[in-house]
């Protein structure tokens, strides 16, 4: 696939025209509708978001101060979400750095291994030429260099997912700078579907799931947790759930495979894409 693209916009996607139609965000960020009275939300909520973006985005977000948020759009992000190619691969000993590209620009995206299992997370893991969704935390180091501090980093097997997360992100950044052609009022929520796309993240059903992995969604849609920059702990869904750690850690892990869920803070926590 060619990424070559001539939208010359903040964007930075192959998608020009007005994006009008696009008004779907299952990944729940700010901006795609006004939800709560005047379009408001909390600040700790906003960090608390999967922000769908380009690489050109974060290469492009700003910060107020050195210690404050990125901004993108003028919304503030912590947490973003894309789909790139892997262009090249180093494994160090604790860490593995992709780098990463989706036609808008190149990062980083540092994946640390499982301390109990190192070798089989790079087996399995992405190899140059693969398609992945990355899902992390975004971080600035010497020289201002930006990177992503990756919680989850799965091969995309469908290739529609490539196009999806492209359209998503421009919709998601027209609706941003363009509120009122919503075409909602305040207060009210409104999910338009994409023209009828789902997001891969999401195509998995109930009827995919063993009902203890469906309680375990159910269980982090409901957590307070979930509203946390670290999300919700295996022993404490264990406890609500009524199953073992060990159990509810299999059961977390295949979820996290299928990009439904994500790890945060340490491989005990987790919280929903």
């Amino acid at each position: 696939m060619s990424y070559d693209t001539g939208y010359n916009s903040n964007y930075g996607g192959g998608f020009g025209g007005g994006g009008g139609g696009f008004v779907s965000n299952t990944y729940g960020s700010d901006g795609m509708n006004n939800s709560q009275s005047g379009g408001e939300r909390s600040i700790s909520e906003s960090k608390s978001r999967v922000r769908p973006v380009t690489i050109k985005q974060i290469l492009d977000a700003s910060q107020a101060h050195p210690d404050s948020e990125y901004s993108v759009d003028g919304v503030d992000v912590s947490t973003v979400t894309f789909v790139g190619i892997v262009r090249n691969v180093l494994n160090q000993t604790t860490n593995s750095t992709y780098r990463i590209e989706d036609g808008t620009g190149t990062i980083e995206v540092r994946k640390f291994v499982s301390a109990d299992k190192p070798d089989g997370d790079r087996i399995s893991g992405p190899q140059m030429g693969d398609y992945v969704r990355v899902i992390g935390e975004l971080k600035s180091f010497f020289n201002n260099k930006r990177q992503v501090n990756g919680n989850l980093i799965r091969i995309v097997a469908d290739y529609n997912e490539v196009i999806y997360s492209q359209l998503e992100a421009l919709a998601l950044h027209l609706q941003t700078l363009h509120p009122e052609r919503q075409g909602g009022t305040g207060g009210t929520h409104q999910e338009t579907k994409m023209a009828g796309i789902q997001p891969s993240t999401r195509s998995y059903t109930n009827e995919n799931l063993t009902s203890l992995q469906r309680k375990v969604l159910d269980t982090l849609s409901t957590a307070v947790e979930q509203a946390s920059n670290e999300g919700v702990n295996i022993h404490v869904i264990s406890q609500r759930v009524g199953a073992n750690p060990n159990t509810i850690q299999e059961a977390c892990e295949y979820l996290s495979e299928l990009g439904l869920i994500y790890t945060t803070i340490d491989y005990d926590h987790y919280k929903l894409t």
